[in-house]
């Protein structure tokens, strides 16, 4: 009988010729006595990889690398800058929010004794309006992100 290159036999079962080289040494492949290998040991269906027991290890490892490519994507777009964390943004837009109620409740101890000696109502008015809005800048004013 006429026996088969491993090149010839890695062709035929679809593997690379390190494959064949571990399937002889495990005694997957059989070798003739010319070292060349059997036709018969390599019949069957090409091999595609490991399988998983169900199956699917193509689809598997489909899912698998999808996900890692997505993974790199997002990562990417956090650090430049496109997305942000939610848990930080969360944390953030929490401390700016008491910070407008804690300012705002302020208001009234720190207004009460200059209104009390005021008389004209557009003095007031004026006042109120100066001291809210100056309030409403100083939370407006971001420092830059490091």
């Amino acid at each position: 009988m006429k026996g088969i290159t491993l090149d010839e036999a890695a062709q035929r079962r679809g593997v690379t010729r390190r494959a064949i080289e571990r399937g002889v040494q495990r005694g997957k492949y059989a070798k003739l006595s010319d070292g060349s290998i059997d036709p018969a040991s390599v019949l069957g269906p090409p091999e595609r990889g490991p399988k998983a027991a169900d199956g699917h290890y193509g689809r598997i490892r489909t899912a698998h690398e999808a996900l890692k490519a997505r993974l790199t994507q997002l990562e990417l777009e956090v650090r430049s800058g496109q997305k942000i964390d939610l848990q930080e943004t969360r944390l953030i837009w929490f401390r700016k929010v008491r910070a407008v109620r804690d300012r705002f409740l302020d208001l009234p101890a720190r207004l009460a004794a200059p209104l009390a000696g005021m008389g004209d109502v557009a003095e007031i008015r004026a006042y109120l309006e100066k001291e809210i809005r100056q309030v409403l800048e100083e939370l407006t004013d971001e420092p830059p992100r490091a």
